[in-house]
């Protein structure tokens, strides 16, 4: 299972109980000796180089054995929780792995909510800067829409290129961590710019071209958390599938989710749903069918073949293999969830086989094999909409169809990797001494796919841009893109 991952929301850092720590420092800021130091980086390379598949995709091993070497050697002084995470996270953006994370401890996460004071904005960050979407500070003289120049004094541009450098990516996307960034963009500010309580915005308000600046007091974590979840709309018990008829021609899927549990949280069944959509498809003899895929972060194993099973009218394959350094994972102890290393090392026992030292391949899963089309398939116009939060099993499904040259991709490119995820069980590596949590992903998904850049998810054959205004008029351009598509092409040859 790859699980969906919209999970950088709250990036929290570490804390332990090194005795180097002085009663009248903030847990944010507890001291580490040097040994401890280089006993926590040490586990974490043992634990990334044999359980990793992957490691070495982006950064050959001669250049990432150079990389840590280095930064080992940086470690000749004791360092803060907050310093350590700081070193250590650009990991990252060498392994290129979107799934892969560094985390802080229960304790350190448990501080910052209670103690915590964040950048009270929603933002988004849009092909021409960045901007505010909405203010939770009620004396802020802050208009929505407005640009931001900079924070506290510090230029915004500056600001999330410090903050790329520790925001994990699948291969070259860009698209995946800017929207990653802007979403948590209070509390990444919190772990790796300033842990401030008041904040400085200068800003240009829309239609201006003269600088302002208005003072935010921080709020803390909770009433935060509740108006995002409110201006965002989440609910966990949302229906994660939808379809409508728009006219007698033209349908609408949305599959906003591949993950078994946000779909049955919706009362909804994948499979019964697919096969009573396609039935009604094929009853009303849809010619165009528009298929929402956007922000789907991804899901269960076995969903985006089945999707593309209805979709096809010729036998495809998914993936080429799956690939996984180790038969058994060794020293569960170092992890947080050792029952799930437990139940993966009985799953592996009988379902991998050995094809090189240190690579093995597993000989069942629901997306290996070849398969064949649905009886009642849709094989008419098919226009798909993408963007960055097109994650892991949504980025494969996109692969997948794209290869078979099934359908005009609309929107922004997919956050996830054309060829290939490591993902599976994310296992969350404790380190012994600061308590940091790095999550160790121990499959590697290789879709049978080939011809395309490395690094780049699924590109747009119809690119399309927003500005501020779209944003908070609601106006969803992509979806407009896709009807205007069918109005003017009407009964084009099927793609």
């Amino acid at each position: 299972m790859k699980k969906s991952i919209w999970c950088i929301f709250i990036i929290f850092l570490v804390a332990s109980t090194s005795l180097t720590y002085a009663q009248n420092k903030s847990v944010l800021h507890q001291t580490f000796t040097v040994q401890q130091l280089q006993e926590d980086f040490q586990r974490m390379r043992e634990q990334l180089e044999k359980n990793q598949p992957g490691l070495y995709k982006y950064t050959p091993k001669p250049a990432m054995d150079h990389y840590l070497d280095s930064l080992y050697a940086t470690i000749n002084k004791p360092m803060s929780s907050l310093e350590f995470l700081h070193l250590i996270r650009p990991i990252l953006i060498k392994m290129r792995n979107g799934h892969n994370n560094v985390y802080g401890s229960k304790e350190m996460a448990d501080y910052a909510r209670n103690k915590g004071k964040f950048l009270p904005l929603e933002v988004v960050w849009l092909k021409d800067g960045f901007y505010v979407k909405a203010v939770y500070d009620n004396k802020a003289s802050l208009p929505k829409g407005s640009k931001i120049v900079s924070i506290n004094g510090r230029d915004i541009q500056d600001i999330l290129q410090k903050l790329l450098q520790y925001t994990s990516t699948d291969g070259y996307n860009e698209t995946f961590p800017r929207r990653r960034i802007a979403r948590s963009f209070p509390f990444a500010y919190y772990w790796y710019i300033s842990q401030t309580s008041t904040f400085r915005v200068s800003y240009k308000a829309m239609g201006q071209t003269t600088t302002q600046t208005a003072t935010l007091t921080g709020v803390s974590f909770r009433p935060l958390r509740d108006q995002m979840n409110k201006e965002r709309g989440n609910d966990p018990k949302a229906k994660m599938l939808q379809f409508k008829m728009l006219n007698n021609e033209t349908a609408f899927l949305r599959v906003e989710s591949f993950s078994k549990g946000e779909i049955k949280n919706g009362k909804q069944k994948y499979k019964r749903f697919l096969k009573n959509t396609f039935a009604t498809i094929a009853q009303k003899k849809v010619k165009n069918l528009i298929l929402d895929v956007r922000s789907n972060g991804g899901g269960d194993d076995g969903y985006g073949n089945l999707l593309f099973s209805y979709l096809t009218d010729r036998p495809f394959n998914y993936y080429k293999n799956i690939v996984t350094r180790v038969k058994r994972i060794k020293n569960p102890k170092y992890y947080e969830n050792t029952g799930e290393i437990r139940l993966a090392n009985l799953f592996f026992g009988g379902k991998v086989r050995k094809v090189a030292e240190g690579k093995y391949h597993l000989k069942k899963n629901p997306g290996l094999g070849q398969f064949q089309p649905q009886a009642n398939a849709f094989t008419g116009n098919l226009y798909i909409l993408i963007d960055g939060g097109c994650f892991s099993a949504t980025g494969e499904f996109a692969s997948c169809a794209h290869y078979n040259k099934r359908g005009k991709f609309i929107g922004e490119e997919v956050g996830g990797n054309y060829y290939a995820n490591t993902s599976g069980a994310m296992l969350s590596l404790v380190l012994p001494n600061t308590k940091h949590r790095v999550i160790v992903t121990i499959l590697q998904y290789v879709m049978d796919v080939k011809g395309y850049p490395k690094g780049r998810g699924v590109m747009p054959d119809y690119p399309v841009d927003y500005t501020i205004q779209d944003v908070l008029q609601k106006n969803d351009l992509v979806m407009q893109k896709a009807l205007k598509l069918i109005d003017e092409q009407g009964d084009t040859p099927k793609k």
